[in-house]
């Protein structure tokens, strides 16, 4: 029996030098919390996780993202300003936020929708953002607040989403570990 992938599909994201330093100022400003920071070589835009997947199932993944990819036309966004999720009142996911949404909707829907009609699920709520760290324990929720509040207004960097990528996430204990199984150009 072929072992199964855990994968999920992404958009790809370089920082700018001034995203960069915002980024790394914020991992010092919050250094006393438990906080699990994405290594900056794996930051990317989510489209779609999909878990666990027999071979056959990618197969069938990586025909219908190059079917959807050649019909989409590549896109510009724009990262502009830090934020955070909130689980069960808790900020629970740091990250920087994104604008053209509704591109990001689009494709994401489209990708979803095929993948429906082959019997392939995936996570129902899509939210483009780009994830900076998930947050484990802040010690001192007043000073988590400010230091957000001090980076809410971040330089805007604009991005050229022009691939998709089809990723496998293996789970490690030092962090998610990506490998690139197939990318796909946006025309």
């Amino acid at each position: 029996m072929m072992k199964s992938k855990r994968v999920f599909i992404a958009i790809n994201v370089e920082l700018s030098s001034d995203l960069s330093r915002v980024f790394q100022e914020l991992k010092d400003e919050l250094e006393s919390d438990r906080i699990r920071w994405v290594p900056e070589n794996n930051f990317h835009i989510t489209l779609r996780f999909l878990g666990d997947l027999q071979p056959d199932q990618i197969e069938i993944v990586k025909l219908i993202l190059d079917e959807v990819c050649s019909k989409k036309r590549a896109f510009v966004f724009k990262l502009y300003q830090v934020d955070f999720f909130k689980h069960r009142g808790n900020p629970s996911v740091l990250f920087f936020n994104l604008d053209r949404v509704e591109d990001f909707v689009c494709l994401s829907g489209t990708i979803q929708k095929r993948l429906n009609e082959k019997g392939i699920s995936s996570n129902k709520k899509f939210t483009p953002h780009l994830t900076l760290a998930r947050l484990k324990e802040i010690k001192d929720l007043s000073n988590f607040y400010h230091v957000v509040d001090k980076y809410r207004e971040i330089p805007t960097q604009e991005i050229k989403a022009d691939r998709v990528i089809f990723y496998e996430s293996v789970l490690k204990p030092s962090g998610a570990e990506y490998h690139v199984l197939d990318e796909y150009q946006l025309s």
